[in-house]
């Protein structure tokens, strides 16, 4: 046996649930933003991470932390290719640019620019780049192993 409801009885029952509805849906929406915040992190570190390393002399520069999947391939490629290569190759030079680029967070330090102001940095910047660069990416596996220990067994 099936039940008619009555239209203006069910605008009356809505209406006084309707403060449930609004509470199951706030609740959906802070966890849509919740998880779409969470992604915008992501995002923005891959951005924004980064650490002043001292030139000394109270000169700093900002060395990127948080390479993208896509940027530590590249990376990766870039130091097969240099490996490649026999010392004076002109095209050392320009991967070096490119890896300059990518371990900056100076978006106007661009591979271009490191190639047309070469008298204008000098070499040691860049290898205090790639030094702390690389410290970082090796301090964060470092701490990685030590996390991973800590929690086995003996």
């Amino acid at each position: 046996m099936s039940r008619t409801i009555d239209p203006k009885e069910a605008a009356v029952m809505l209406k006084e649930h309707q403060s449930n509805f609004d509470r199951i849906r706030a609740a959906e929406t802070a966890d849509t933003y919740r998880w779409q915040n969470e992604i915008a992190m992501l995002e923005r570190r891959v951005k924004d991470c980064y650490e002043d390393v001292d030139l000394g002399n109270g000169d700093k520069i900002a060395v990127r932390t948080a390479l993208s999947e896509e940027e530590m391939q590249e990376m990766g490629a870039l130091e097969l290719r240099k490996a490649e290569l026999e010392k004076g190759n002109p095209e050392m030079s320009d991967i070096t640019y490119r890896q300059l680029e990518l371990m900056t967070a100076n978006p106007f330090l661009t591979a271009d620019w490191f190639r047309d102001n070469k008298d204008k940095w000098p070499v040691d910047v860049a290898l205090q780049v790639l030094a702390a660069f690389l410290e970082h990416q090796i301090s964060k596996r470092i701490n990685r192993v030590k996390d991973l220990q800590s929690f086995r067994t003996e």
